[in-house]
């Protein structure tokens, strides 16, 4: 199993995407945007992934943890554009506001819940 540390500065050197969002929440509508690397990038980049064998990727899990306890677990296929057309990311700021140092959230478009944590994936 490979980890990654993942920190700002790594994420601040790849290509962006922006990401907008709509969910609702049991506190009302929620809406957002994000501009951040997609995780399929940031795990192309750190080669957890091999770019040249999708065919792994359908079996692969991704294992999120953050410093509070809260773990996710995604197919990787949930996060590679090969096999879904949604854009997974850890975010680092929302409108343009950053959450802090070192801590993202993770945004998978269709989920109700997004959280924040301080991740290790």
């Amino acid at each position: 199993m490979a980890r990654l540390q993942l920190t700002q500065a790594g994420l601040a050197r790849l290509p962006n995407v922006t990401l907008a969002i709509s969910s609702a929440t049991a506190h009302g509508p929620f809406h957002a945007s994000f501009t951040v690397p997609p995780l399929s990038t940031v795990l192309l980049d750190a080669k957890a992934i091999d770019a040249k064998n999708p065919r792994e990727q359908a079996v692969q899990v991704i294992l999120i943890a953050g410093s509070d306890g809260y773990v996710a677990a995604l197919a990787m296929a949930e996060v590679a554009h090969d096999y879904e057309n949604k854009t997974v990311i850890l975010a680092e700021e929302m409108n343009g506001k950053p959450f802090g140092q070192d801590h993202f959230r993770l945004v998978v478009p269709g989920d109700k819940q997004i959280r924040q944590s301080s991740l290790v994936v």
